[in-house]
């Protein structure tokens, strides 16, 4: 032990060096999914594939190597504490591990994103996967003789909370350091190229990580050359007698189930990523930004609040709360607005005979009728709530849904499933045509007629490979059908099947939308711009950014009257296809720039179904309407993530040191080991029941119940656990209620 108090440079070196391996793991995890899961607009500018998209049908890669790393960091824990704690190394027992641990961190932090080679796929995989194990052996082995030494080098208890406040403190520090600090890399590098910019953004973010980790191994030195206590136990040994402690047990509980409730919730993120305002990066960003600041600005509170040893188990039952907070939060506080627009997230729009204008959103419908608002969702007979499409006809109104597709003619309801011979529930589109109907879905096209369904799917390629998901449908004037996808546009006629692709006409074979030009011409939007065919001459024109569209990337078009309107992620181009041309964005009056969904009503207004809301245009007068509370109770459900974030990261140190009193000097890398292997064990069976329920409930429960149900579970295990434990036996007789355990 070290022969004079740690304090002053040292000490503050030692503690910021926790925000190093914080930066080097945000880095890792926040460019890992841009690199190896590229979103269609990453790959359209230029980013190449590096692994597949799916393994085994709808896995992505990506998370099958994250769920190995974590079983690798699972083994590694107990080897690295029981080395660590029989080492005989004139550095010190936990300063060796440091040393060797920093530049194999980042050396392997940099390969990942350096080694592998575009389109090599099976090579990348395993490559990705080695590297990946080296990674968190490495991290592993930083991150145990780290948390161990700080049980050693507080003297007393107030040297303990301080260390373990500081610690908290730089490591969130450096969370929110990665996710700010990469975005302005791939900025000041983007002239080498997406991939380029990306790889020397992560270079550089390792780099800083790692001359942050090495402040530790450099201010320990000379005050852990070599503690005098050292294991002697075979390693089930260690492992048994640390887990007999009663402390331990309560511990490993505790950690395991409240970072399985945090695992819960992040992996749910993506689902439930509209409820809580994530409707764009900008928004995801500061929604995350939130929880980190949340949690810096609470450390100082916790810690205060745990200067006392014996409040400790009360805090953490506050953690568990706090968990149970949240997913009231999102039981009750995010939920459709029934006096206004249920959701802000619109996806289609239409008017009936009467002349209501109907709203789809994920959340139900919406109808504005004289100043009015009412709703229909699942409890008024809709077959499910989340709406992609409404369309009105003077019988009736249908609508697609994500669970079928439902027709209300003012009276009765009727509903067409897979169940009744659609050929999957997710309904895209719709088109009433004659005496029947055309419903699309990522799977293929359903035709309804004379009380029978006939499906309509588009060939394999010359290679055999299946058709991409299909995204957009259109009847045009001769009668033909035409499919857009995720690979092509599809035409089927008397002929047959014909595929149009960026080597035969398309700007980019990510075909969006298609409509029917006031012309009878074809019009295609594509990731690549707009792409119009003429029948006649049987020939392809292109628009795009050169030729004034405000984005290639376009999401929809609707023709209404003589006019077209191609909705871009950036704003509206609208051309009466005389020469009259003008842009519309947020900045006009829109409640967003990406439109899903234009109709012009009988009176002349023209409505935009968008992503933040709906915008009415009127003589010359915009008009927006949205629901107004997603963004303040998303924030707040973050901010209190945060608190619990902050509870969690600023007790763990100090439990730790608390714990390795309890099971003795030689073996206190192993009692850092075991709260580690509780978190990570967490966070794997986290993501394990999140991934099972999705896959398992996703086609039977709509996304509001799956998700709040599974929220539930998930702070329903922390909170009990954490007040289980608080309020057990073993947790009265933890040292940090001021009694010895035996």
């Amino acid at each position: 032990m070290c022969m004079k108090p740690f304090r002053g440079i040292r000490l503050f070196f030692y503690n910021l060096s926790a925000a190093g391996p914080a930066l080097i793991l945000t880095t890792v995890l926040h460019a890992g999914m841009s690199f190896f899961h590229p979103s269609l607009a990453s790959l359209k500018n230029g980013l190449p594939r590096y692994l597949p998209p799916f393994l085994f049908g709808s896995l992505p890669p990506i998370a099958a190597v994250v769920c190995l790393t974590l079983l690798v960091r699972l083994i590694a824990l107990p080897g690295v504490a029981f080395l660590s704690d029989r080492s005989a190394s004139p550095l010190g027992k936990r300063r060796i591990f440091l040393l060797t641990a920093v530049p194999v961190f980042m050396t392997t932090a940099v390969l990942l994103f350096l080694a592998p080679t575009p389109e090599l796929f099976a090579l990348n995989f395993i490559l990705l996967i080695v590297l990946a194990g080296i990674f968190a052996m490495a991290e592993a082995a930083y991150t145990v003789p780290y948390a161990t030494l700080l049980p050693e080098l507080g003297e007393n208890e107030g040297v303990r909370h301080f260390m373990g406040t500081s610690q908290a403190l730089f490591s969130v520090t450096g969370a929110l350091m990665g996710i700010l600090l990469l975005p302005f890399l791939q900025e000041a590098f983007q002239n080498q190229g997406p991939a380029g910019s990306l790889q020397l953004a992560a270079l550089v973010s390792a780099l800083i990580g790692a001359l942050l980790s090495l402040g530790a191994p450099l201010s320990v030195r000379g005050y852990s050359a070599g503690s005098p206590a050292r294991s002697t136990g075979s390693l089930g040994d260690t492992l048994r007698t640390v887990f007999e402690t009663r402390s331990a047990k309560g511990y490993v509980v505790l950690v395991g189930t409240v970072w399985f409730a945090l695992s819960v919730f992040f992996f749910s993120i993506p689902v439930i990523g509209s409820d809580l305002m994530l409707v764009d990066e900008y928004s995801t960003r500061v929604a995350v930004i939130c929880f980190l600041v949340a949690a810096v600005a609470a450390s100082p509170g916790i810690w205060w609040l745990a200067k006392k040893r014996g409040r400790r188990l009360p805090l953490t039952a506050a953690v568990g709360l706090l968990a149970v907070a949240l997913t009231v939060l999102a039981l009750t506080g995010i939920s459709p607005n029934p006096a206004g627009l249920r959701w802000n997230c619109v996806t289609s729009v239409t008017e009936t005979a009467s002349g209501r204008m109907v709203f789809g959103t994920w959340r139900g419908v919406s109808v504005f009728h004289d100043g009015e608002w009412s709703s229909i969702t699942e409890k008024d007979d809709l077959i499910d709530d989340r709406v992609t499409r409404v369309v009105g006809i003077p019988e009736g109104i249908w609508f697609g849904t994500l669970g079928g597709a439902s027709f209300y003619d003012g009276e009765d309801w009727t509903h067409y499933s897979k169940a009744s011979g659609l050929i999957d529930n997710r309904v895209l589109s719709i088109i009433p045509r004659g005496e029947g109907v055309w419903f699309l879905t990522p799977k293929g096209v359903s035709h309804f007629e004379n009380a029978t369904f006939s499906q309509f799917i588009p060939e394999p390629d010359a290679a055999g490979r299946e058709t991409a998901p299909l995204t957009s449908l259109v009847l045009g004037e001769l009668g033909d059908l035409w499919v857009g996808s995720d690979n092509g546009l599809f035409r089927f006629s008397e002929s047959g099947w014909t595929k149009y692709d960026s080597e035969n006409g398309l700007p980019d074979a990510t075909v969006t939308s298609l409509a029917i030009a006031p012309n009878h011409d074809v019009l295609a939007g594509t990731y690549g711009g707009l792409a119009r065919f003429s029948p006649s001459s049987r020939s392809w024109t292109t628009l795009t950014e050169e030729d004034g569209l405000p984005s290639n990337i376009v999401l929809s078009i609707q023709t209404e009257n003589d006019q077209i309107f191609i909705c871009t992620e950036k704003g509206v181009y609208v051309t009466d296809g005389h020469g009259n041309e003008r842009v519309l964005t947020a900045a006009d009056g829109l409640a967003h720039d990406r439109v899903r969904d234009v109709h012009t009503a009988s009176n002349g207004t023209i409505w935009f179904a968008t992503e933040n809301g709906v915008s009415a245009f009127a003589n010359g007068l915009w008009t927006t309407y949205q629901y107004p509370l997603p963004r303040i109770w998303g924030l707040l459900g973050f901010i209190l993530l945060g608190f619990a974030l902050a509870a969690l990261v600023v007790l763990s140190p100090l439990i730790i040191a608390d714990l390795a009193d309890a099971v003795g000097p030689e073996n206190r890398a192993m009692a850092t080991a075991f709260r580690e292997m509780a978190r990570t064990g967490g966070a794997v069976a986290g993501g394990v029941v999140t991934a099972t329920f999705f896959s398992v409930f996703s086609q039977s429960l709509p996304d509001p119940v799956g998700v709040r149900l599974l929220l539930a579970l998930g702070a329903a295990a922390a909170g009990l656990a954490v007040i289980g434990v608080a309020c057990s036996p073993c947790a009265r007789s933890h040292p940090a209620s001021g009694k010895k355990e035996r």
